[in-house]
């Protein structure tokens, strides 16, 4: 394929992308299943209270109680559109071509490190996965936030090639942003400063010390600035400098499970009531927990408040220390469940298909599996595998790239390593399409090398 053919195919493959994408709003117009999930309802509820007057709240009626557990980025984001727009769903048709724009800043990056096929073909795959075809269309944050990630490293990747404040500062505000979008992002600062440090020490960028440490530390001072007035905000309504109270509440109901069911041999659902029950005990006891700011909704959601933080994260901290090999086994498998959990399940959950999570790998292998679900997600997690194949690969044949590109894997490789990690028992498609563009890519960077090398 000639270069203008490509350029032809590319456009012809991102202007489908969003065609299907506004195909789906469009013939879905008037329905709950496809753009709804979960947390869906939560972001909608604090964009229309902050449209009404009531600040950030979710509560569905006066006296409208502040909300800790959420970042305001998208819920901002929404209510713009509703304010702007004239309509929520305008939001969906804004996501759809972020996505668009996401995949094509992806074949830029491809097309310069490793090659345009590699690139062209990344781009293609990202855009109609399952399950990137499923969250564009609805009221989540991974759209959004995947479309600030890749844009952050694309403008990193031009700093470290021709060092211009201008992508320098757009990277440093990025950030900031990202943690305001989901709190995942909170830590993610080290992976770009380590980034710059190996591309310092191998020469990729020219900084001496000094320069280093002075660019560090604007990093830092431009991560916090940013982050300073919603920090601000917490701490004087709640008490706490703290960005969200999620992170406690998801280490202990999510989390600990897991590895408390490895350390007593029992499945994650007994783990999960056994330690509910703990923590239900421990909160009627300590009277203090119980007097929290906020929505008195049900005890539950109290959980996910700051005041309740401390015991979770003492009990969890107490979990840690008794079971510390369990919660290593359960970080490494969650790690990898992350790369090959299949996203054709949430088309199923949307359309209420009960028996979608009977997968019996007998069945599919001696051809006697009757429902095609099954079989879909065998497909779609084979080729999640040979990525993840691809990407063992990749970290393989690292020394043998040029230094340009072995600078730029490593910040990927980092990047991979950070969500793998601090998804945990969260790993899904869901977590994963944030960093989907670089899964594939490289992915499919290490197989292009073991073919070349057949």
């Amino acid at each position: 394929m000639n270069i203008l053919s490509e350029k032809k195919a590319l456009f012809i493959i991102l202007l489908l992308g969003f065609l299907v994408r506004l195909g789906l709003i469009m013939f879905f117009d008037g329905e709950h299943r496809l753009f709804h999930d979960g947390d869906s309802a939560e972001y909608l509820a604090l964009a229309e209270n902050i449209r009404l007057g009531h600040g950030f709240t979710w509560d569905k009626s006066a006296p409208f109680y502040p909300n800790s557990f959420r970042t305001p980025v998208y819920p901002g984001f929404l209510f713009l559109s509703r304010f702007l727009l004239g309509s929520y769903k305008a939001a969906l048709v804004i996501q759809s071509v972020l996505i668009v724009l996401s995949a094509y800043l992806l074949y830029l990056i491809g097309r310069e490190y490793f090659s345009r096929k590699i690139a062209f073909w990344s781009a293609g795959i990202f855009l109609f996965t399952p399950f990137s075809l499923n969250v564009s269309v609805k009221f989540l944050t991974q759209t959004p936030f995947l479309s600030l990630l890749i844009l952050s490293i694309w403008s990193w990747i031009q700093f470290l090639k021709n060092q211009r404040n201008k992508y320098f500062l757009l990277t440093s505000i990025l950030l900031p942003v990202l943690a305001l979008t989901r709190p995942i992002a909170q830590y993610i600062l080290p992976v770009f400063i380590l980034s710059l440090a190996y591309s310092a020490y191998f020469k990729q960028i020219n900084l001496n010390p000094k320069q280093f440490l002075k660019i560090g530390f604007m990093m830092c001072a431009i991560f916090a600035a940013v982050l300073t007035p919603w920090l601000i905000r917490n701490y004087n309504l709640f008490g706490y400098f703290k960005l969200s109270s999620i992170t406690p509440y998801q280490l202990y109901f999510y989390d600990v499970p897991d590895a408390y069911a490895l350390a007593n041999d029992i499945s994650y659902q007994e783990a999960g009531s056994i330690l509910r029950t703990e923590i239900d005990r421990l909160w009627i006891n300590d009277f203090a927990s119980r007097l929290s700011t906020g929505s008195q909704v049900s005890d539950f959601q109290d959980y996910m408040k700051f005041a309740s933080g401390e015991l979770l994260m003492s009990r969890s901290r107490y979990y840690f220390s008794a079971f510390p090999a369990y919660f290593l086994v359960s970080r490494v498998k969650n790690m990898t469940k992350f790369f090959l959990r299949d996203g054709i399940r949430y088309w199923y959950n949307d359309f209420g298909r009960n028996s979608r999570s009977d997968v019996n790998v007998y069945k599919i292998a001696t051809l006697k599996e009757k429902n095609v679900f099954p079989y879909l997600v065998a497909v779609e997690r084979l080729f999640l595998a040979v990525l993840l194949v691809g990407l063992i690969l990749s970290v393989s044949y690292f020394f043998k790239e040029n230094m340009a590109t072995r600078s730029i894997l490593a910040l990927f490789f980092l990047l991979l390593v950070y969500f793998s990690f601090f998804s945990g028992i969260m790993a899904s498609a869901g977590f994963r399409i944030i960093v989907e563009p670089l899964f594939i890519l490289v992915g499919l960077n290490g197989l292009n090398k073991l073919r070349t090398c057949v």
